[in-house]
């Protein structure tokens, strides 16, 4: 708490006046956090031209959310705030269930996802497998290209889904795809 208050410029006793403690410092920088979080996707969504666009839009949001999240940090979290690292992590699901549940009704109704799809099923399995890509301990293992990995996670998520009227718009985004 010295360092965030010498860092703001204010003093202890003037941070604890808006803050309890160690804690309640952590419970409001992951709340400000999960909320620019859903901002920033309800802004993506709101400037995609369709679901795929949208889908690709919000994978890159998080594939540079990614990159900026050290995996000592997670790994901390998970250590010595088990709590609210179960929080977040509860939040985060239930954050990325809903968007993909919804983005696979929305492409299924449009037509350019197939129209065959369990859409709960194919939800639970994409936030199952974006849980595991995401994971610290692939992110810090050297070896692994974890950001490669999601990128090509996302590739295979939208060849699955997409109908053929969806595989010609997935070659109009191919720069995207491949970025």
């Amino acid at each position: 708490m010295d360092d965030i208050s010498q860092a703001m410029g204010v003093s202890k006793k003037t941070l604890y006046q808006t803050i309890d403690d160690k804690k309640g410092l952590i419970t409001s920088v992951l709340d400000q956090h999960m909320k620019e979080v859903r901002t920033s996707i309800e802004d993506l969504k709101s400037v995609a031209e369709n679901p795929i666009h949208e889908l690709l839009l919000i994978s890159k949001f998080m594939t540079k959310m990614l990159k900026e999240i050290s995996p000592h940090t997670i790994y901390d979290l998970k250590k010595y705030y088990p709590n609210h690292w179960k929080k977040i992590d509860q939040d985060r699901s239930a954050l990325l269930l809903d968007y993909i549940s919804k983005n696979l009704e929305k492409g299924i109704e449009s037509g350019l996802y197939r129209s065959d799809l369990d859409s709960a099923l194919i939800a639970s399995l994409y936030l199952k497998i974006a849980i595991y890509v995401t994971d610290e301990k692939i992110l810090d293992n050297p070896n692994n290209a974890s950001l490669k990995l999601y990128g090509e996670f996302i590739k295979y998520h939208l060849r699955g889904i997409v109908s053929e009227a969806g595989m010609k718009i997935i070659r109009h985004y191919q720069v995207l795809l491949n970025e």
